[in-house]
């Protein structure tokens, strides 16, 4: 174990034996095996180079004394090691005994380093083979200036065996007993030791066990087998496992099968591990990481540079309200200098779970890219996150509450994740999404009928969280750009799904109010209205939206049976439509009315109330104003006589009310109407309009807002008529469009009159004439109505 000469490579190895325990043990707690095979190494080699030399040298040089002997090597002046004896039995056999044995060996330096002591020791000449009965104390003292002066007791190794056998010929040293050895406040132990001198292979065969402090924690190692190859520098562990206690509780590193690559000092360098390895951190966020490989980069000071997981990468985690799970197919940790992660890079098929007591999330990805802060005394978390595959990357957050279940899915090329620091650790603050986003939320009651549905889709997508109760992490704003394409889809009173279709520029989802803004060519079309704006606002939960700049809408027919009718359509600066009551308010700007219209129907006003549920319509001016305001434009009817269609009909007023079940018109405020026969001015007038395939009056409002022709109309209050070569006063008229005849009233006080250029005035108590013809028919009675007297004024030509 330690021969009469010493070669280089003996005082090589003497030197830098303590030394490498020393780095070893201010090294990773994974790694302490090391350790125990080191010193068994080095006690073994000094053993066997003393015992390579010792049959020669018994008998020589030997001063026997009462009490025992003692025999020293000495090489070129300088002593090796001193063996003392109390008592050498020379047998008959050949064998020769020794009592309470103590060794010695010496440095370079002539300074005493390393010590062996047992009761019993025997050697057989002739099968050149030492075995030691009993105990055997081994002491491994650090070299002198390796430590500081003062420690080197505390850095000492202490090794106790039982049974020790050296095979000369084999060049082996075996124990079959076990092994304890202790250590700068580590301690060990394992059943059965070899070490094979000519291959340099240090083995201990079962139940390796060390224990000690490391930063003031406790830490075990744990192994079935374990060997060193001096050679290779490399330790190889059998279902190996390391734990270490620390302040927010144990964590633990386990392997099938361990190999440890050192440097030529015994400073442990990489890590391959392999065989369900897995890591667990039994602290009050418990996680366990499983997978089949691993491969572990060390620093100079044992701290981890780098580390590969691969193979069924498997994740998961349980604490108080919440548990996670995950899967990879790769996992790559990278470490800053003082050993704490700052990334984590995963690829294949990645998965991740997080389950709370009412809330679920979920991840897919092809890769998942993680930047994360602490480590050390402080616990790890996540900065940032990217999410991103040839599929694209996507995210499922799911909450329960008792009005029922909301859902957000979040898909794009890329997912970004932004994190901030809350009570329990990071929690998800935001996700910014590149490339073909898609977000869609679903409401459902608590049995699980889905109650509302949105979908949009854009380029990207900007969505931000706000940590809700029972760890739910809650949508509160999601900004999408880039031809964003929306989808409504929601349940109406009656419980039919109405479809909503949108498209935009931009669009701004913020949760706080439940309203969807959408900018820059906005479309939303549904199965009864288009309408396209510069800006659309939408409260998603009444319904009701506001449409500014360019507004125009569309409005189709409401079922099959008026499928053949033409559109209503309107322009407007603004509008605003109120779901639950079908009320829309159109408002036109400084530059332009509102316009509404129909065929060749229209109206034009500062302000159009249309009323989609009653059918009913209602323009007029600004709050205050007199001014006639209002501009409509009706359809004139054919009249018997003729047998063609008269041209429009062109009303000005204050007011104007369409109501579609009545079909009429009315005109309020002060009222002008001009057409091709004529001026009509009054106070109030009733329009009365047919359907588009026949002249007749409907009562079914098949025809709704202001579609078909004029019927007839009947104008009140300060009536005046001019038409080409006549004009009429009265308080009330009434204009049949079939036959074109005018009837015109008045009261006792001041009767109708009409003033023809050519047949002089007329007054009674009824007047009646007809589009196109000169003369005027004073009505005595009509329909049974007596009107009273009549007065005629004939103008003579000159």
């Amino acid at each position: 174990m330690a021969s009469t000469s010493t070669s280089p490579k003996t005082k090589k190895t003497s030197q830098t034996g303590t030394r490498t325990l020393r780095i070893v043990l201010a090294s990773v707690g994974a790694l302490l095996v090391v350790v125990v095979i080191g010193f068994i190494w080095v006690a073994h080699r000094r053993a066997n180079n003393w015992l390579a030399g010792m049959p020669q040298r018994l008998g020589v040089d030997i001063q026997q004394e009462t009490n025992g002997f003692t025999y020293s090597q000495s090489s070129k002046g300088r002593k090796i090691f001193t063996l003392h004896a109390s008592k050498e039995v020379q047998r008959k056999d050949g064998k020769i005994a020794f009592h309470d044995v103590g060794i010695v060996l010496f440095g370079p330096d002539g300074q005493a380093t390393d010590r062996i002591h047992g009761q019993d020791f025997e050697l057989d000449q002739k099968a050149q083979r030492m075995t030691a009965q009993g105990e055997v104390y081994i002491d491994l003292v650090p070299p002198q200036g390796a430590v500081a002066k003062g420690d080197e007791e505390s850095r000492t190794v202490h090794v106790k065996t039982i049974g020790l056998d050296f095979d000369q010929k084999e060049q082996m040293a075996t124990s079959d007993g076990a092994v304890e050895f202790r250590t700068s406040g580590y301690a060990g132990n394992a059943v059965g030791a070899s070490y094979d001198a000519k291959n340099g292979v240090v083995v201990m065969r079962s139940a390796v066990r060390m224990s000690g402090l490391r930063n003031e924690k406790p830490v075990v190692l744990t192994a079935a087998r374990a060997e060193m190859d001096r050679e290779t520098n490399l330790v190889d562990l059998q279902q190996a496992k390391y734990v270490s206690a620390g302040e927010r509780g144990s964590t633990s590193a386990a392997a099938m099968h361990a190999v440890v690559h050192t440097s030529k000092d015994g400073t442990p360098e990489r890590v391959d591990a392999e065989g369900n390895v897995t890591l667990t951190s039994d602290s009050q966020r418990r996680g366990t990481v499983v997978s089949n490989r691993l491969e572990l980069e060390l620093g100079p000071k044992g701290q981890a540079r780098a580390a590969h997981l691969f193979g069924n990468v498997r994740y998961a985690s349980d604490e108080t309200g919440k548990r996670a799970q995950g899967h990879a197919e790769d996992a790559r940790i990278s470490f800053d200098e003082l050993g704490r992660p700052v990334r984590s890079l995963m690829t294949g098929s990645v998965t991740f779970l997080e389950q709370g007591p009412a809330s679920l999330r979920t991840l897919d990805a092809a890769t998942v890219d993680v930047a994360l802060g602490g480590g050390g005394k402080a616990p790890t978390v996540v900065r940032s996150a990217q999410a991103f595959g040839p599929d694209g990357a996507r995210l499922k957050l799911l909450d329960e509450t008792a009005k029922g279940k909301s859902s957000t899915d979040v898909k794009a090329d890329r997912l970004s994740g932004r994190f901030a620091l809350g009570a329990k650790g990071t929690e998800l603050a935001g996700l910014d999404g590149t490339g073909h986003s898609r977000v869609e939320r679903t409401a459902t009651t608590p049995a699980g009928a889905v109650i509302s549905k949105d979908t949009s889709t854009g380029e990207t997508l900007k969505v931000d969280f706000t940590p809700g109760e029972k760890n739910r992490s809650e949508l509160s704003r999601a900004e999408q750009r880039g031809g964003v394409v929306t989808v409504h889809e929601a349940l109406n009173k009656k419980g039919v799904t109405e479809v909503e279709h949108g498209r935009a520029e931009d669009s701004v989802f913020e949760a706080d109010g439940n309203v969807l803004h959408m900018t820059g060519a906005v479309e939303v079309q549904d199965e009864q209205s288009a309408l396209f704006a510069d800006r659309v606002d939408v409260d998603r939960g009444t319904g009701d939206a506001t449409a500014n700049g360019a507004v125009k809408v569309t409005y189709v027919a409401e079922s099959s049976s008026r499928s053949a009718q033409e559109p209503v359509h309107v322009l407007a600066a603004r509008a605003v439509e109120h779901k639950s009551t079908g009320l829309a308010e159109f408002f036109g700007d400084a530059n332009a009315k509102a316009r509404m219209w129909q065929g060749a129907s229209q109206v034009e006003a500062p302000v159009i109330d249309l009323y989609r549920n009653d059918k009913r319509m209602v323009a007029h001016g600004d709050a205050g104003s007199d001014a006639l305001a209002v501009r409509a434009v009706l359809v004139g009817a054919s009249s018997d006589a003729k047998k063609k269609a008269n041209g429009p009909m062109r009303v000005t007023s204050r007011e104007m009310v369409y109501t579609d079940s009545a079909r009429t018109v009315e005109f309020t405020g002060g009222v002008k109407a001009v057409d091709q026969d004529g001026t009509l001015t009054s106070n109030e007038a009733t329009v009365w309009l047919t359907s588009d395939k026949a002249d007749q009056p409907v009562k079914d409002g098949a025809n709704a807002f202001m579609g078909g022709k004029i019927d007839h109309m009947i104008a009140t209050g300060a009536v005046m008529i001019d038409q080409p070569g006549r004009k009429g006063t009265g308080e009330k008229l009434v204009y049949t469009a079939s036959d074109g005849v005018f009837v015109l009233t008045g009261t006792k006080a001041v009767p109708p009159k009409v003033v023809d250029v050519a047949q002089g005035s007329t007054t009674g108590v009824a007047l009646r004439f007809k589009t196109g013809d000169d003369s005027v028919e004073v009505v005595g009675s009509e329909n049974g109505k007596t009107f009273g007297r009549v007065r005629s004024e004939t103008r003579m030509r000159q």
